[in-house]
């Protein structure tokens, strides 16, 4: 997201004090950061434009105005995240430090779409990191902000924003809100497609299958293909759920033949264990849950568990609740 603050007064200035030399100073390499963070340039001169804007920050005098640095704060906080995830200073934790600070100056300059833009990052990047918890009132917040507007920019985002509070809902288990939030965000863009196959997935978590596969017609109808992945995998959920291994097995050969990259290993374990492969889920189920965080476990295990109320008679509970344990 480009850096947004108002354009600097090109009135020639007198150095009347050393605060407003330094501010001068501070607009000009500004102005340089801003060119070498444009998105097209390469990693080389996104991290030149990172280290002209720390080196702006830790020069700005103590009264600069608050949105201006809170917009400093705030775009290199998106540049450090827009570099590839291994990266030295990609530090999740700076990250979240600059943008909590930038969300504090916005705050106080009383800026609230930008402070619901900066919510809505700063639940994303709880998420990513598992906390989920501390995700909600972030997200719940942006997302009261954004729907409020008039803007039909601001209301696409509100979807998007409705959706990713319902995934983070339906993680935790609460799946009537998670349904209702998805409701929401179908409600404020009914052509999206992607919301559709997301509700999708609540509604089998619910055993609302028929419901689940209308959302999944409704998507391919606004779609006009059957290509997303994300399509033959919730088709791969819908089979487990009515009790067909070998259908889930099936749906997800369609998804590794449209995306090879995708990762299948949970839904594979379901349908090896109603299968009767009890080894052969062992190996998938451990795989998976080194793949996730602790939160994404216990969606996990909850997903699994439904499967054991439905299918009683057949063998391994004790020993995939073992491996959910992490024994």
């Amino acid at each position: 997201m480009p850096f947004n603050r108002p354009i600097p007064d090109p009135t020639p200035r007198r150095k009347t004090s050393s605060g407003l030399e330094s501010l001068v100073q501070a607009e000009k390499l500004m102005q340089i950061a801003i060119l070498l963070a444009k998105p097209e340039r390469d990693e080389e001169t996104s991290l030149q434009a990172i280290q002209a804007m720390q080196t702006l920050l830790d020069s700005l005098p103590a009264d600069v105005p608050a949105l201006f640095r809170g917009a400093l704060l705030r775009d290199l906080a998106e540049r450090l995240l827009a570099l590839p995830p291994h990266h030295a200073l990609r530090n999740l934790t700076t990250i979240e430090h600059h943008y909590r600070e930038a969300l504090a100056c916005y705050q106080h300059s009383e800026r609230p779409v930008s402070v619901g833009y900066i919510q809505r990052a700063l639940g994303e990047l709880c998420l990513h990191q598992g906390r989920t918890e501390e995700a909600l009132p972030l997200l719940s917040a942006a997302l009261q902000v954004l729907r409020e507007s008039s803007y039909e920019r601001h209301k696409q985002d509100a979807a998007w924003i409705a959706s990713t509070y319902a995934d983070a809902l339906d993680r935790l288990g609460r799946l009537q809100e998670a349904l209702s939030a998805y409701s929401e965000a179908i409600t404020l863009q009914p052509a999206l497609a992607a919301l559709y196959r997301n509700r999708a997935v609540v509604f089998i978590h619910l055993r609302q299958l028929e419901a689940a596969e209308s959302d999944l017609a409704q998507a391919v109808a606004l779609d006009g293909h059957e290509q997303s992945p994300y399509l033959w995998y919730h088709r791969a959920q819908l089979a487990l759920a009515r009790g067909d291994g070998a259908q889930a097995e099936r749906m997800l050969a369609e998804v590794l033949q449209r995306d090879e990259t995708f990762d299948v290993t949970f839904v594979r374990a379901q349908s090896a264990w109603l299968l009767g492969d009890l080894a052969a889920t062992q190996q998938a189920l451990r795989q998976a849950c080194q793949q996730t965080d602790m939160e994404a476990r216990r969606a996990m295990q909850r997903d699994m568990e439904r499967l054991f109320v439905e299918h009683p008679a057949l063998a391994g509970r004790a020993e995939l609740q073992e491996i959910f344990e992490g024994k």
